[in-house]
């Protein structure tokens, strides 16, 4: 047997567990969300670079003089990021136009308005129905209305189902700045130059644009 110890958050209760069978980690499958997660990649002195939360603690307060016509690049799609996109367009009232929207992986998306309701469960149902074929599983529920896409013309390879609705696709559908380099492995600054350069590894092609902008 082995003796595991923890305690709660503000240190007040210590516990001591003898574990008889099996250590279960439940830690391995929390949620990671950028307010509580800071990028693991170098990001050059200058740049503003903001969380979700801090940009709406930040617009709430200040009203973000000239917000309207800022360029702004989200990062990555994952809930968090189409949220940020939304929220964008919605309650800043910023353009899609001034929207980049850096897509690492497009996913599959249950849809809150299809027959499933964005119910988790359909989707396993129809894995099973089709022998665990993922792709034709995908295939089909896209078909049913159960699955959506950012664009119909690219084929998700991520299965994070978010759950959406249909006006919040038509509002993530607006963006036409997408740009698909994979991960973003940096953020530079580049000594006497006046642009912003965002990295995506040795094999793919920076983007840059005005630091001004």
């Amino acid at each position: 047997d082995v003796v595991h110890r923890f305690e709660s958050l503000d240190g007040t209760q210590k516990y001591t567990v003898d574990v008889e069978v099996k250590l279960v980690n439940g830690v391995l499958g929390e949620c990671k969300v950028p307010s509580q997660h800071p990028p693991q990649f170098p990001i050059a002195k200058g740049v503003n670079v903001v969380t979700p939360n801090d940009l709406c603690k930040k617009y709430g307060k200040t009203k973000l003089k000239n917000h309207q016509k800022t360029r702004y690049v989200v990062m990555g799609a994952g809930k968090t990021a189409m949220d940020t996109v939304i929220y964008l367009q919605t309650t800043m009232k910023v353009s899609p136009d001034n929207i980049i929207w850096i897509i690492p992986n497009d996913v599959w998306m249950l849809n809150r308005d299809g027959q499933g309701g964005g119910g988790p469960w359909v989707y396993p149902l129809m894995l099973l129905a089709c022998n665990g074929d993922t792709e034709k599983a995908c295939a089909l529920m896209n078909k049913e209305g159960n699955f959506v896409r950012i664009d119909d013309n690219v084929i998700p390879t991520r299965y994070r189902f978010p759950v959406v609705g249909g006006e919040e696709l038509k509002l993530m559908r607006k963006v036409k700045n997408i740009v698909r380099r994979g991960r973003v492995s940096s953020i530079l600054l580049p000594p006497g130059e006046e642009k912003i350069v965002i990295g995506f590894g040795s094999e793919q092609e920076p983007l840059q644009f005005s630091k001004e902008k």
